[in-house]
């Protein structure tokens, strides 16, 4: 049953009885919740028909608190502390619950406990509604008062979850908004709550506020069926698409073939595929599935069979069928509790979280679109058919020529034809597409939404060879002619952009799905494109976005410096584009192709992608009609980010010319940065640039707003009156920018990025404490790894900036920091927090900004082609101001960790790889092949190439000495020691590419021989872009046929192969000159080492007993990745309570004052010590369940078997809810 509160504070019960008597009519609540009645009395009070009414009498004139319930809903009142105006009773619904209701008056002084005493919630899911007049940032209020800061400690301490969307639900005598009623709940009543404010005072000052638990949700219906491709037959499929190939012969027109392509696809997919069923049914919970309902109707049948004739064999068989569902149910839990919680990642949004846990409890998450309004004539639509058609036609209006100006249009169908020879680089990537570009292209994409023709890419990656083979020629034919219209037409889902108005078209995101092949293709050209503008270093160097080892860091680190290492007065100024991607016309991307003089058929293809497009919008069950995109880039496609960088890239250049103004950007993202002198005029005019930026604008389509783009002037000054100007136009200034997810105020201090990330952490926390409840039986482990991708990885996220804060304003975000931690571990408040961060494996945040400022160097060393190079050269250290680059660099040294940036070599291209790796005698497994059989493969193999010679390498790690080693089968070439932090791997991998330098300019031609297949498997991998990987790729592209590269098996007697390993081993201890090593991999792995080995020396900062079980050296958060079948979320909770060493029974005079700590069984002083070693009335227990062994002991190695008998310890001495 859907329960329905409505909370308000009315201002007069009398005043407003007939604008509650309105609410009742319009909404029908099962409880009302009413704060300030104004009553001092209880009789001939009014009172709705169909409702009791319980009241707790006003002390004064000015408060008072009501109930209203409905004469349905069976309640018991409960008895509470009245410390503050409150009201509660216990309910009946689908679970049992507390329904608080409270007035805390402005004037009233409270305490932490004071709320504590009132809302006694225990075990009951609770929820309280109410006036607290207290303002905090979680739930929307601009400022912090002390009232704020209690409640949200109760909040916190209580694991309660708030409700409030931030939306103001007072308006006060001022005449401004406030945010002071609440509603808080249990957890476990989060998922099954919806939060509503009406916008309408009705003659109070505060909005009535609409909370819905148990909600009734429509049954999900899947009007298209999906493929449900978990349970394909891939080898039936692979076989049916190699069959069904014959039936269809190829044809040389693109649509049809692309057609044919389809059709052998989809046929095979029916008959090998299950698919969804397209009929309604209810919808269910994800962890149910067919065979829990046959053991379900297994035991319902055992269980009438037992009613009819009660016999010892039929109770024994309900029993075991009864003990099976139940099993199997837990166990399905289980897996589909891990399987959603694997689903978090730190990109996750919070929306997307909570929509998977109310999927979980059985909601419908769907978000269908009811009704939207028509902007042509605003007419209310309700049919699915027609909001479809709606949608596609204001998508497709925004696309149209008659929103871009007059210019724009003449420039896109004007016939430019430039007349010129493609260079050589610029042919290369016109050359015909291989099957190992489509292979490579198929192991990267990702995803399983197909577009309208329901092939996705797992179809495609299990088809047969023939198959990819065609497609292959299909995409030739594709490149040398035209796109079929079919790959030109996407499937849009409208999202609804978060806090807008569902009814307006505007409140819509559209979701683009492209036809899976065609994105293949896209993926292919995109990856040429990327090649040529990387080997030509075509970009411009100040853009970041979306480049190969770059990312928002590296804008962060260069906006950083600049600031720091200016003398006195620094200005940010922010470019405002909107809608960037929709609004770039074709042209402008043509134009700079052929300034850089690319081929015709990239263009063509190019020209073609983007024109003839259109759009089908779903809604539902319905789609629309297909529908023209004018212009703008079409997204979801792979090429859409080059395309885009293209079209930009003119705009950088264009701010290159003005040498007085630095920037930097990420994709749209225009940071123009002006550094001032101490005697310079701060006042700054920027008419040349924006008139060079409009012209542009106005060829290109792009739409500069200059009222949207912002100023932030940074200095230390009081009182700064710094202006930057345009057109006798000031843009807007503000005392904090928001720049990449980093907040920057004019002192260049970080107590606003913190108070604006607090409420962010707060609400991710909800998520934590609704997990961590007992219904979802989460597993701990699994728990804090959601954590790590909530909270964790938001406070992580620009980290090395603002790590340098002041500790009193970083201790702000300590708070939701450990209480993550403290959730998903299921300690007490009282824990010692050096003991969490211990027993989780999670570094405290001072050693998380070091780690993050040490991975730094990664940027700096591919930092060669972007302005930070210019940076890293070495100058006086400034006292007062130190950069992040500065204090990487700093770590670096003492890290012994390389920082300088390396030469970027300009690589061949990858599809042109030949055919030089020869993994040939990989086919016979080590296990099923003998060294002497090994032997003569390769014998065989050097007979048939007796023109080549043959070098061998290998690495080798000998304590903390990394070395490798060249030989032929008599002499050793070279020797090398590398750094202590390089792996195995990257020893083998330098060894062949320092073969390649000696072999390449020697005459001959030569056959390299690896032992690892590790090593050549990555130089064969095409998507491999690490350094050492794409330079072998591209020296033997150079020089083929000349080197070659072969795995052979190691320690099979092979004569050259047992020289380079004992060079190996013996050049670790010889005096050689190091080879330096930048493999990033390397250095991640070192600094995670390095960062463990600080950690476990954390363990002196722990409390004495936490540091007496822990004495091993493996780290104790190991045994909570272990699983059992019979654990429970409350099993480790007890656990974990035991190791920490706080518990409810040593430790609640902690939590309550008044309790005195004794020993249940003998009235001593308690203590864990005291119950596992020196209690006399459990020494019989202990001997029987631990024998001989100290208990302690168990706690110390937390296997299965130890974790089991100190349940059945705390099960069997009824110690089990006391802990």
């Amino acid at each position: 049953m859907s329960l329905t509160i409505i909370q308000w504070n009315l201002k007069g019960y009398l005043n407003n009885y007939s604008h509650l008597l309105i609410l009742i009519k319009k909404y029908s609540p099962h409880i009302i919740s009413l704060q300030e009645t104004h009553i001092q009395y209880t009789n001939n009070i009014p009172t709705p028909i169909n409702y009791k009414l319980l009241t707790n009498i006003a002390t004064n004139r000015f408060g008072g608190v009501r109930l209203l319930v409905h004469k349905s809903i069976q309640h018991t009142v409960l008895n509470i502390t009245i410390d503050i105006e409150a009201i509660a009773i216990n309910i009946e619904s689908k679970l049992k619950l507390n329904i608080f209701s409270t007035y805390i008056s402005p004037t009233k002084n409270i305490t932490n406990q004071t709320l504590h005493n009132t809302f006694n919630i225990q075990q009951t899911p609770s929820l309280i509604t109410g006036d607290f007049n207290g303002w905090h940032h979680p739930w929307g209020s601009p400022t912090t008062n002390k009232r704020g800061k209690i409640t949200h400690r109760f909040i916190d301490n209580m694991h309660l979850i708030l409700l409030n969307d931030k939306s103001p639900t007072h308006f006060s005598t001022h005449n401004t908004y406030t945010h002071i009623d609440l509603t808080l709940c249990s957890p476990i009543l989060a998922p099954h709550a919806k939060w509503k404010i009406l916008n309408d005072l009705h003659g109070s000052d505060h909005f009535p506020i609409i909370t819905t638990l148990f909600p009734t949700t429509n049954p999900q219906k899947f009007y298209r069926p999906f493929f449900k491709l978990k349970e394909a037959n891939w080898e039936q499929f692979n076989a049916l698409t190699h069959q069904t190939n014959k039936k269809y012969p190829t044809s040389h027109n693109v649509n049809k073939e692309a057609a044919l392509i389809n059709r052998i696809i989809l046929y095979s997919a029916n008959l090998s595929i299950p698919q969804t069923s397209p009929n309604t049914h209810p919808y269910r919970v994800p962890w149910w599935n067919k065979h829990l309902d046959q053991l379900r109707k297994e035991k319902q049948l055992a269980w009438k069979k037992l009613n009819r004739t009660i016999t010892v064999d039929n109770i024994l068989d309900y029993r075991r069928k009864n003990a099976i569902f139940r099993y199997e149910l837990k166990k399905r839990k289980k897996e589909a509790s891990s399987s959603f919680t694997s689903t978090i990642h730190p990109t996750t949004p919070s929306s997307k979280i909570w929509a998977n846990i109310r999927r979980f409890c059985g909601l419908n998450p769907a978000k269908q679109i009811h009704a939207i309004t028509n902007p042509v004539n605003n007419e209310t639509t309700l049919a699915s058919n027609e909001i479809a058609n709606i949608f596609a036609q204001h998508f497709s209006d925004l696309s149209g020529d008659w929103n871009f100006s007059e210019e724009f249009r003449n420039n896109k169908y004007r016939n430019n034809i430039h007349l010129y020879t493609p260079s050589p680089i610029a042919q290369t990537i016109e050359e015909n597409i291989t099957y190992l570009e489509l292979s490579s292209a198929l192991q990267t994409l990702k995803g399983c939404a197909p577009g309208l023709n329901r092939i996705s890419y797992q179809m495609i990656k299990n088809s047969s060879h023939t198959t990819k083979n065609r497609i292959t020629k299909l995409f030739n034919e594709i490149f040398n002619s035209h796109i079929p219209q079919a790959y030109k037409t996407s499937l849009i889902i409208p999202i609804l952009k978060p806090n807008t108005d569902k009814t307006k078209t505007s409140s819509y995101r559209p979701i683009s799905l492209n036809c899976c092949i065609a994105k293949i293709l896209d993926k292919i050209i995109a990856k040429r494109l990327w090649w040529l503008v990387t080997y030509n270093n075509l970009i411009n160097d100040k853009q970041f976005g979306f480049k190969k080892g770059k990312s928002t860091s590296d804008c962060l680190l260069y906006v950083d410096y600049l600031i720091t290492k200016s003398k006195m007065h620094t200005s940010l100024v922010t470019l405002d584009f909107s809608r960037a991607f929709d609004r770039v016309g074709v042209h402008s991307i043509i134009q700079q192709l052929q300034e850089w003089k690319t081929g015709p058929k990239i263009i063509k293809y190019i020209k073609n992608f983007m024109s003839n497009r259109k759009i089908t919008v779903r809604v539902g069950p319905h789609t629309s009609s297909p529908l023209p995109l004018f212009n703008g880039i079409p997204q979801g496609s792979p090429i859409s980010v080059i395309l885009f960088l293209i079209a930009f890239n003119k705009l950088s250049n264009i701010i290159s010319l003005h040498k007085e103004i630095k920037f930097n950007a990420y994709a749209d993202d225009f940071f123009l940065i002006i550094n001032f002198n101490k005697n310079t005029n701060t006042n700054f005019n920027l008419d040349n640039l924006f008139d060079d930026i409009e012209n542009w604008c106005s060829y290109s389509g792009a739409s500069l707003s200059l009222s949207k783009c912002q100023h932030l002037h940074i200095c230390r000054k009081r009182h700064c009156t710094c202006k930057i100007s345009c057109n006798n136009f000031q843009i807007p200034s503000v005392t904090s920018l928001k720049i990449l997810g980093i907040t920057l105020n004019n002192k260049y201090k970080w107590n606003t990025h913190i108070n604006l990330l607090l409420p962010k952490l707060h609400n991710k926390l909800n998520i934590i404490k609704c997990l961590s409840s007992l219904k979802f039986n989460c597993n701990t482990h699994t728990l804090l790894n959601v954590a790590k991708a909530t909270i964790i990885a938001k406070l992580e996220y620009g980290l090395f900036l603002y790590g340098h804060a002041p500790k009193s304003i970083l201790n702000k975000i300590k708070t939701p920091f450990n209480s993550a931690i403290r959730l998903a571990l299921g300690a007490y408040r009282s824990t010692p927090i050096n003991n969490l961060l211990y027993e989780s494996n999670t570094p405290p945040l001072e050693m998380k900004r070091d780690l993050q400022i040490a991975k730094l160097s990664q940027n700096l060393i591919l930092s060669k082609n972007t302005p930070i190079h210019k940076f890293l050269k070495p100058k006086k250290a400034n006292k007062k101001k130190t950069s992040t680059i500065d204090r990487t660099i700093k770590l670096s040294l003492e890290l012994n960790l390389p920082y300088k940036p390396i030469k970027l070599h300009k690589n061949k291209p990858p599809w042109t790889l030949p055919n030089l790796i020869d993994t040939s005698l990989r086919i016979h497994k080590k296990e099923q092949t003998s060294p002497d059989q090994y032997r003569k493969l390769y014998e065989h193999t050097k007979n048939n190439l007796k023109t080549h010679n043959f070098i061998f390498t290998d690495g080798s790690k000998i304590n903390y000495t990394i070395s490798f080693a060249i030989t032929t089968e008599t002499d050793v070439l070279k020797y090398g020691i590398l750094p202590p932090y390089s792996s195995v791997l990257t020893s083998e991998t330098i060894a062949i590419l320092e073969a390649i330098e000696l072999t390449k300019n020697r005459r001959g031609k030569f056959i390299i021989c690896s032992d690892s297949l590790s090593a050549v498997d990555s130089i064969q991998n095409t998507n491999n872009n690490s350094f050492y990987p794409s330079r072998i790729r591209s020296l033997i592209t150079q020089h083929a046929p000349k080197i070659k590269i072969m795995w052979i098996p190691g320690h099979s007697g092979i004569k050259g192969n047992e020289l380079a390993d004992q060079a190996a081993k013996s050049a670790s201890s010889m005096p050689l000159i190091l080879t330096p090593n930048i493999n990033t991999t390397d250095i991640k792995k070192h600094l995670k080492a390095d960062l463990a080995t600080k950690q476990k020396e954390h363990i002196i900062n722990c409390s004495p007993w936490y540091q007496s079980i822990n004495t091993n050296t493996s780290h104790p958060c190991d045994y909570l990745k272990q699983s059992h079948p019979n654990w429970t979320r409350l099993d480790q909770i007890k656990i974990i309570r035991l190791r920490l060493g706080h518990t409810n029974i040593t430790h609640q005079h902690y939590l309550n004052p008044n309790s005195i700590p004794t020993c249940p069984f003998c009235q001593g002083d308690i203590s864990l010590n005291h119950i596992f070693n020196s209690c006399p009335s459990l020494l019989q227990t202990k001997q029987d369940i631990f024998n001989n062994t100290n208990p302690l002991d168990l706690l110390s190695k937390p296997n299965p078997d130890n974790i089991q008998k100190l349940i059945l310890f705390l099960k069997k001495t009824k110690l089990y809810h006391k802990i």
